[in-house]
Parts: C-alpha cells; structure tokens; sequence
C-alpha cells in the first residue's frame, strides 16, 4: 500500500466481493490510525505512534470510520512498544470480526517499508557477520570525494544512520557505488567487508523497487526483474534454476485448463517429468533422479495447498 501526496491517490491492493485480490486505486481507504496522518482526501496514513493512548486499540471497532463511508482495509505499524498493545488483537497478520449482518470483517497488518529496511540494518549492526562501518572506513579514504563518483552524483549525505531517515539516505545507488570503489581499491578485503556490500545492494534493490511511483500490474514483470538476481531460489546451479523455472511453465498451463480434477498433483508431476529431460537423465549419483522428482513433487504439493488453493479439497484425493 503506498499513499501519494501528489496525485492525491492510495495505490495497493483492494478486496472486492468475489474475493479476489486486485490492484487498483483508491480515493476513499483508511489506514489505521496507530500511527496516522489525515489528510485531505480523508485518508489516515503512517506518521507517529500515538504513544498516549497505549496503541489505541479501541480503533479498530471505531465504527465512526464505517458511518462516514470508509472501510478499514489494513493497519500500517511495526511491532514497537506503543503498537504491542493493537498487535494483539492480530492472528496471522489478519484482524477478523462480524459485521452486524453476520459477515466477516477483515483488517490486514502491513509493514512499513522503511521501518522494515531499518530493521534489517539494526541486525547487521549486531550481527558478527557484517561490518556496517565500512562505509564510513570508503569514505575516510576519500573514496566518496573522487571527481569520478561527483560527476556521477555518488557523494554521501552520511556513512552510518541511527534514525529512519538517515536510513533511508544510506541506502541508496550512491552507497553501493562507494562501496564497490573501496572493494576494488582493497580498502575493503576481509570477508566480513565483502559481505556487507552485498547486504547493502540488495536492501538498496529492495528500496528502488519501493520508492518507484506506481505499484501495479503493469510494472510488476519490471520490479520482479530488478530483484531476480538477489530473490532468485538457492539452486546450485544456474541451468537448473532455469528448468525448474519451466516446470512451473509447465504446471501453470496445466493449472489453466485442467483445475481443479481427482489427482491433479500425480498428473501434473507425471507430465513434467515426461516433457523436462532433466528429470528423466541419470548421472553418477545414484539417487539424484529420484531426489530431483520429489523435489518436483514437493513444490507441486505446496503450489496446491498453499494460499493459491481456492477450491475445495477432493476427498480420497492423493497426495505427497
């Protein structure tokens, strides 16, 4: 969800009646005011904690939001002390109550993207795998003032952070430009210097995808493009990332003509195996065929049973 001050518009994800899940835009969505703004257009979005009233979890049922024409779609909070209190009140990220016709009202918990990219910098301060002050270690050497990096708008507004907003001025093109300068000056060389580089472009990817204007279908085959390299799933090897990317081609065309029938789940992994030669050739690991279909056949398993399952569970169904 992502509000924007200059077109007076929230952008994000709608529920509507059949249940499904939409992108559009909205005019009239309230964010939950634990930490809040009105705006305007109406709209309550992330601010400050309203530390003086514990949270304020009476605002969840404040049906004064429904009279005046709003729904609550989701709340905007992180899991500080002042939102403890309304935190409860979630199972699973979902706050569920009756409307007065006996439907069910629910309300969502999002993060905050920023406060979510900070979080993940105060763990690398503590942790003993990362080194956070190697940026100021590329900026003590002068890397950052070099008439390379200013023709290029690489210069630094700071090399550490200890609130959101230097948080956000820290991960930035900038930073990572430094950061690879001082890694090919060997200034920085260590393991623990190499690895925090990599954190820092990949938080910096995550930020880009975020601050980009608007989020929608239109541009999610570019922001899932942006992050490939750093949410690409832990194979081995490339080329077998690449068939597994098939399989779910595979299973995808499979989903749109034939779902939901008896025993989906054999046929679909029946009809990859047959079509993918990789499942089919043996090697000098004796079980590696075999380990590599129940793979197959575990992903199968959890695309079916997972959030993506709509239907009714078949009975006497078979599965892994």
């Amino acid at each position: 969800m992502r509000y924007s001050c200059t077109e007076d518009i929230m952008y994000g994800c709608g529920y509507n009646n059949t249940k499904k899940i939409t992108t559009e835009e909205y005019r009239s969505v309230l964010f939950f005011g634990i930490r809040s703004l009105l705006t305007t257009s109406n709209v309550l979005v992330s601010a400050a904690p309203i530390t003086s009233y514990n949270g304020a979890p009476g605002e969840l049922d404040w049906f004064k939001y429904q009279e005046a024409g709003l729904e609550v779609k989701a709340v905007v909070c992180d899991r500080n002390n002042a939102n403890v209190h309304t935190l409860i009140k979630f199972e699973n990220g979902r706050y569920q109550r009756k409307r007065a016709d006996g439907t069910v009202y629910t309300i969502h918990h999002l993060f905050d993207y920023i406060h979510l990219a900070y979080g993940f910098f105060d763990q690398m301060i503590r942790s003993n795998l990362f080194d956070t002050s190697v940026v100021t270690k590329a900026h003590a050497e002068k890397i950052c003032t070099s008439n390379h990096l200013k023709r290029r708008g690489a210069c630094l507004k700071n090399t550490s952070a200890s609130s959101l907003k230097e948080c956000m001025q820290l991960f930035t093109p900038a930073t990572v430009a430094n950061l690879d300068v001082a890694v090919q000056s060997r200034v920085l060389h260590t393991e623990e210097d190499m690895r925090t580089p990599e954190a820092f472009a990949g938080l910096t990817k995550l930020c880009k995808v975020m601050r980009k204007g608007k989020i929608s279908s239109a541009q999610g085959e570019g922001q899932k493009a942006m992050l490939t390299e750093d949410l690409e799933p832990a194979f081995s090897r490339r080329k077998v990332f690449i068939v597994f990317l098939e399989a779910t081609s595979i299973y995808l065309t499979i989903m749109k003509f034939h779902m939901v029938e008896r025993n989906i789940d054999k046929r679909t992994q029946a009809t990859i195996v047959k079509q993918l030669a990789f499942f089919k050739k043996r090697n000098s690991y004796s079980n590696g065929r075999y380990h590599r279909t129940n793979l197959l056949g575990f992903i199968i398993h959890l695309l079916l049973t997972g959030k993506n399952w709509a239907q009714e569970t078949v009975e006497n169904a078979s599965s892994f």
